[in-house]
């Protein structure tokens, strides 16, 4: 399982940053928290991306 950075994921969506922050405290996009940072599965990026 890889996971991603927020800007990975904004990349990825081609959206913002900022919109991948709200997408996940929203609960549209799953995160689990390391430290203080965000980080998201590949998979699930890619579901959303379809």
């Amino acid at each position: 399982m890889e996971l991603l950075t927020a800007a990975d994921v904004a990349d990825a969506l081609s959206v913002s940053r900022s919109k991948v922050y709200k997408m996940a405290e929203a609960g549209e996009l799953q995160s689990v928290k390391i430290g203080k940072s965000l980080r998201f599965t590949e998979g699930q990026v890619e579901n959303l991306a379809l």
